[in-house]
C-alpha cells in the first residue's frame, strides 16, 4: 500500500573481492582491530585475536584508533553460517554516504577498510558489519548483522573498545553480554515500570507485581507489590546490572532520559495505589555515587500520564493527564512546575499516548497526544502541543481509527509519520482494535490513504519502538491469537516496514507478523507472553523487549518474565 512519496533505490556497488577473513568459530567472540591512520583514514582487519594487525599489502604506520568485538549469544544459531562475504562500512556525521566495501569472508587473512576520515569534534560514526550469502561469485542477501555503538573518531583521542552485537537477521534471542556471551536476566520481575534510555544505558525502574489472574493490572491498586529497584542495560556491553533504588516506589509512572545517564522519574500510582506527584532523578553511578536526587514535584498528583522533554537544554517537559480532573503542565527542575491547566476538553485523560514530533521550519518540536481513557469512556480525540507558544490546544480530526487507550504511538522522522497502533477499546479491556493511523507531521493531519493499514493481531497494552532503516518493532500486550479466540498476553510480535516497489518506483509500507502465513512475511515469536512490558531501540539496531508478565500457568496471576529478549529485523 502506498502512502509515501515515490522514491529510487540504489543498489550498493561490490568491490573487487579484498582480503579474506578467518571463520573459525571457536567461541562465541569475535575480534575486529580497527586502526586510525597518520593519513586520516581508518584500516579494518577481522581476526581471531585482538590486537594490531598488518593490513593486506602496503600500508601506513597506522595509529590505534578503536577496536571491535563480534559476538553473539552462546547456543543460538551461528551468526557466521552460510556467509561467504562480509560487508563492512562506517556511517554517521561529516559522510557524504557510507564508506565501506565487500569482502570474501574465507579461512585465514585479514581485510582493510580504507578512506574512513577522522571526523571533526562531535560528529559521530558507527561501524556496520553484514554477513552475505554467496551466489555464484558475488553477495546475494544479508544473513547476520551487526553494528556498533556510536562514537568519535579523531586522531588525537584514545584507543575505543567497540563491542558489536552480531546475530541472524529475523531472529529473536536473550541479549547477550559481551563479555561472556551469557543471556541477561532481570533481577526483579515487573509489570508497569517506566523505561527510557540515556546515552550511555536502557533504565529500568519501578513497576509492581500481581498475584491474582483476573487483576485489572493497568490500576494501581491491583498491584500486590509495588518495587523502587532500578536496572540498566548497560549500551556498550549489554550486561544488566542493579542500581540503587528509586526513594519512592511507583508503578505506571514516567522515566526521561538525559544527558550524562541521567533521567527524571515522575508521579505514578504509590505503594497503596494512591497516584504521587512526587518527582526524583536517577543517577548513574559515576554521578553524585549514583544516589537517587529528589526533585521540586508535580503541581498534582499523576498516574499512567505522559512526559515529554520538549527542551533539552532547559530541561523543560510536559506532563499531560494522569490526574483525576484533566490538566497538563510545564515543569523543569529549577522552578519546579509552572502550573497545572485543565485540558482543552476538561476530560480526565491516563494510558494515552503522547508524541514529539519535528515541525518543518522549527527547531522546537510539536507533541501529539491521542487516545487514553477517563473513568468512564475511551477517547478518539487528540490534541497538540506547540512548543513555540507553549500552548495546548485541541486538535480538528479524530483519530481515524476509533477511541483507543493504551495503544502505541511511534514518529518516523524519515516518513513524516507517526503511527498509532492498536489498543483497547474500552475501559474494561474487553475490546482491542487492530488499526493502526498514520499522522503526517508535515502536513499536520492523518493521512486518508493510510485506513489499510492494520495489524495481523489486533491488541492493546502493546509496546512500539522505532529501529534502524525506519522499522516499527511491536511486541506483546493483549489480543487474540485467532479470530473467536479469547483475550490473553501474546508471544507475538510485528514489524511495519517500508521499501521501494521495483515496479511502481513508489514506496510501499508492509506489516510483517508472527502469524503472517507462508512467504517471506513470517517473523518469528518471543520466549514466552507479556503484557506491561517496554521495547527499546539499541544502537546495534536490535530492539529489545524488557519486563512484563504474562498469565501462570498454574493459575498464580501474572509470572513475571526476567528473560531480556532482543529482535534483529535485519
Amino acid at each position: 500500500m502506498d502512502i509515501l512519496n515515490t522514491m529510487n533505490v540504489s543498489t550498493p556497488s561490490i568491490m573487487p573481492p579484498g582480503c579474506s577473513m578467518d571463520n573459525r568459530q571457536p567461541s562465541h567472540r569475535r575480534t575486529m582491530p580497527i586502526a586510525g591512520a597518520r593519513v586520516l583514514a581508518l584500516s579494518i582487519a577481522l581476526l581471531t585475536s585482538a590486537g594490531l594487525a598488518a593490513g593486506c599489502g602496503d600500508s601506513a604506520p597506522m595509529q590505534d584508533g578503536m577496536r571491535a568485538h563480534l559476538y553473539g549469544p552462546v547456543g543460538a544459531e551461528n551468526p557466521f553460517q552460510d556467509v561467504g562475504w562480509m560487508r563492512l562500512y562506517v556511517r554517521g556525521d561529516g559522510l557524504d554516504a557510507p564508506l565501506g566495501r565487500f569482502v570474501r569472508y574465507l579461512p585465514g587473512g585479514a581485510a582493510d577498510l580504507e578512506g574512513i576520515p577522522f571526523g571533526a569534534p562531535g560528529e559521530m560514526r558507527q561501524l556496520v558489519v553484514e554477513g552475505w550469502v554467496d551466489a555464484g561469485g558475488q553477495p546475494s542477501y544479508i544473513v547476520s548483522t551487526g553494528r556498533s555503538q556510536w562514537f568519535e573518531v579523531r586522531p588525537e583521542g584514545e584507543p575505543l573498545e567497540l563491542e558489536v552485537l552480531f546475530t541472524r537477521v529475523n531472529s529473536i534471542v536473550e541479549l547477550p553480554a559481551s563479555s561472556t556471551g551469557a543471556a541477561q536476566r532481570l533481577q526483579s520481575g515487573r509489570m508497569g515500570a517506566a523505561t527510557t534510555t540515556s546515552d550511555r544505558e536502557v533504565i529500568v525502574t519501578g513497576g509492581g507485581t500481581l498475584d491474582v489472574a483476573s487483576a485489572a493490572w493497568w490500576k494501581g491498586e491491583a498491584f500486590t507489590r509495588t518495587i523502587a529497584s532500578v536496572e540498566v542495560i548497560d549500551l556498550a556491553t549489554n550486561a544488566v546490572s542493579p542500581r540503587k533504588d528509586l526513594l519512592t516506589p511507583r508503578v505506571w509512572h514516567t522515566a526521561t532520559g538525559l544527558i550524562y545517564g541521567q533521567a527524571i522519574i515522575a508521579g505514578g500510582f504509590g505503594a497503596a495505589g494512591e497516584r504521587l506527584s512526587a518527582v526524583e532523578l536517577y543517577n548513574p553511578p559515576n554521578v553524585s555515587g549514583g544516589d537517587p536526587a529528589p526533585l521540586p514535584g508535580l503541581a498534582v498528583p499523576r498516574a499512567a500520564h505522559t512526559a515529554t522533554l520538549i527542551d533539552a537544554e532547559q530541561r523543560l517537559m510536559l506532563f499531560v493527564g494522569g490526574d483525576a480532573s484533566g490538566t497538563w503542565e510545564l515543569w523543569d527542575p529549577i522552578t519546579g512546575s509552572h502550573g497545572a491547566v485543565a485540558l482543552p476538553d476538561s476530560k480526565p485523560r491516563w494510558h494515552h499516548q503522547a508524541t514529539a514530533f519535528t515541525i518543518p521550519g522549527r527547531t522546537e518540536p510539536g507533541v501529539l497526544i491521542t487516545g487514553g481513557e477517563s473513568g468512564t469512556e475511551v477517547h478518539q480525540t487528540s490534541m497538540l502541543f506547540d512548543s513555540v507558544t507553549k500552548e495546548l490546544i485541541p486538535f480538528g480530526e479524530n483519530m481515524p481509527g476509533g477511541a483507543r487507550t493504551q495503544h502505541a504511538a511511534v514518529f518516523v522522522p524519515d516518513q513524516n509519520i507517526i503511527y498509532l497502533i492498536g489498543g483497547f477499546t474500552n475501559i474494561g479491556r474487553t475490546g482491542v482494535t487492530d488499526r493502526i493511523d498514520a499522522f503526517d507531521s508535515g502536513l499536520v493531519r492523518f493521512r486518508a490513504d493510510a485506513a489499510g493499514l492494520v495489524l495481523q493481531t489486533a491488541r492493546g497494552g502493546l509496546s512500539a519502538a522505532l529501529l534502524n532503516d525506519n522499522r516499527v518493532l511491536i511486541a506483546g500486550g493483549i489480543g487474540r491469537d485467532t479470530p473467536n479466540g479469547a483475550l490473553k498476553p501474546l508471544r507475538s510480535i510485528e514489524l511495519i516496514y517500508d521499501f521501494v516497489d521495483v515496479a511502481t518506483q513508489l514506496r510501499e509500507i508492509r506489516i510483517s507478523s508472527s502469524y503472517t502465513t507462508g512467504g517471506g512475511g513470517q517473523i518469528p515469536t518471543m520466549n514466552a507472553e507479556r503484557v506491561g512490558h517496554s521495547v527499546v531501540a539499541l544502537p546495534s539496531g536490535h530492539g529489545v523487549v524488557v519486563g512484563g508478565a504474562g498469565i501462570n500457568p498454574q493459575g498464580g496471576g501474572f509470572q513475571p518474565r526476567l528473560e531480556v529478549v532482543a529482535y534483529n529485523p535485519q
